[in-house]
């Protein structure tokens, strides 16, 4: 990776320059790609994300959104607390890192932050697409989930709890698995390093637990695979760690 920071009016972009060319704001709207009918597809369960045909091959748009009663007033802007410090400018970052470390994640080409109005931004990131990948929910419901699949679940999420990766939405449309059975966990908005310790790793693994219950409850829910992840899990983790 060639980090590179640029200066384009009241906007910084900071992109990968060993992937592609400097990108101006207009790219960061999926309208933009939308017009050059470059927009592939929607994914379900990201959100405003949007999967764009670029000249750097396939990448995921990611416009920073507000959920909550604040979205009904102000859904696409924030309080500027200068380039750095933004919300895609710090996962864009922490990706960098996690690519450095060899952790199955995509990779980042290039984060917005633009000031609008002083006190305002707006925010945005690209990264690449992950080729021939589904999530965890897209192929639960297909009933395409193997053993193997929960088990490399497991070990990987135990990759970054090692590392001390907290993720602060592990949920079934964040894990994807490809036609390999390769697992990428991806969104990192919000998340960040922590020292590695049993209690935020439990509640991790029961935030990515109550996902699956929200997807498959009661008899439904994936009793057998869960407790191969697990299983999984355990094994490869450092320390003492138990799940339920």
């Amino acid at each position: 990776m060639k980090p590179t920071l640029i200066t384009t009016g009241n906007a910084r972009i900071l992109y990968d320059a060993s992937a592609m060319d400097a990108p101006e704001t207009i790219q960061f709207d999926s309208e933009f790609w939308a017009s050059a009918d470059a927009v592939v597809r929607r994914p379900a369960g990201r959100g405003s994300a949007v999967v764009i045909r670029s000249p750097s091959g396939e990448a995921v748009l990611k416009r920073y959104f507000r959920g909550g009663l604040l979205a009904k007033f102000n859904r696409a802007l924030y309080i500027f607390s200068g380039y750095e410090n933004s919300r895609a400018f710090r996962e864009f970052r922490l990706l960098e890192r996690m690519q450095k470390m060899k952790l199955p994640v995509p990779q980042p080409l290039a984060a917005l932050c633009e000031r609008q109005a002083m006190v305002f931004s707006r925010m945005a990131l690209m990264t690449q697409m992950l080729a021939a990948t589904e999530t965890l929910a897209e192929k639960l419901v297909l009933g395409a989930v193997s053993d193997d699949h929960w088990q490399a679940i497991g070990r990987v999420l135990s990759e970054f709890h090692n590392k001390g990766v907290y993720h602060a939405d592990l949920n079934a449309n964040n894990l994807l698995i490809n036609t390999a059975g390769e697992v990428f966990l991806i969104d990192f908005d919000k998340c960040r390093f922590k020292t590695p310790g049993p209690r935020w790793q439990n509640n991790n693994i029961q935030r990515l637990k109550r996902s699956l219950m929200k997807l498959f409850p009661a008899e439904l829910f994936p009793a057998s695979g869960w407790s191969i992840l697990l299983d999984s899990y355990k094994i490869n983790i450092s320390g003492k760690n138990i799940h339920e």
